[in-house]
């Protein structure tokens, strides 16, 4: 009984909720404006929270799809999604091979 709890605890502690960074709770929204690294707003806008997921290069569009919805969920207008960069490699007993680091950063309008 003991170990079920302390895992519990465990997984419950590796769950982070999202938050924006001005601690500021929004109202979620049900669309938002969704840019590439090269294609950003051109109005004035705050960046409020980042999103970051490590994988491989076919779980890019999966990734961008979970920081549109965690960007909806705190309320934030727009999403700029940030193209994978190589992040290292990674080797177990069955293989390995590179994995890639994805970001997203949710922001507002000002």
């Amino acid at each position: 009984m003991r170990i079920f709890f302390l895992l519990s605890i465990i997984v419950w502690a590796g769950c982070a909720s999202d938050m924006a960074y001005d601690g500021v709770k929004r109202e979620p929204k049900a669309q938002i404006d969704v840019f590439s690294e090269g294609n950003k707003p051109t109005k004035p806008y705050k960046e409020i929270a980042s999103f970051t997921e490590r994988g491989n290069p076919e779980d890019e569009s999966k990734f961008n799809g979970d920081f549109a919805r965690r960007a909806k969920k705190i309320g934030a207008d727009g999403l700029i999604l940030k193209p994978g960069e190589a992040g290292g490699a990674s080797y177990g007993p069955f293989g390995g091979g590179t994995f890639y680091i994805f970001r997203g950063i949710a922001f507002v309008y000002e």
